[in-house]
């Protein structure tokens, strides 16, 4: 007999989640830039966050950095975490340093 494919192992939490537009078309992304199931793409996305969190609120400075464009960009991206993980949104969040 086999399992039916919408019920979980017991060792596993089902959640409903109503996600924003944003978020929607960012699950889309990262599906289709990984490959991943939404499943998959969502518990690695909630653990990345805690991790980034975690630091944050331990004092440290989340940078990301590409080689194509300069240091400006990448703090931009933490001031927009910054802004996430106080409960804002990543669209219009402040540069760092800037007066808003």
């Amino acid at each position: 007999m086999t399992a039916r494919q919408d019920v979980a192992p017991a060792s596993f939490e089902r959640v409903t989640v109503f996600l924003t537009p944003e978020s929607s078309a960012a699950l889309a992304r990262a599906v289709e830039a990984v490959g991943d199931s939404r499943t998959d793409t969502i518990n690695r996305a909630i653990q990345t966050y805690a991790l980034m969190v975690g630091e944050v609120a331990d004092g440290a400075r989340v940078l990301v950095q590409r080689t194509d464009q300069p240091t400006t960009r990448a703090q931009r991206s933490t001031a927009k975490l910054r802004s996430l993980l106080a409960g804002g949104t990543t669209t219009n969040a402040p540069e760092e340093g800037s007066h808003v």
